[in-house]
């Protein structure tokens, strides 16, 4: 998840390209009490 956010960022994820992305979020919930969130912005 985190690798496609970067390519999206970067302008690099060629037919699945969102345009101008500037922030992406990925999350995970799983094995019970486990949860991250992760944000990634552009400058």
């Amino acid at each position: 998840m985190i690798h496609e956010i970067t390519l999206q960022l970067r302008g690099e994820a060629g037919p699945r390209q969102v345009e101008n992305a500037r922030t992406g979020l990925a999350h995970l919930v799983g094995g019970g009490s486990v949860c991250t969130v992760n944000l990634l912005q552009k400058e």
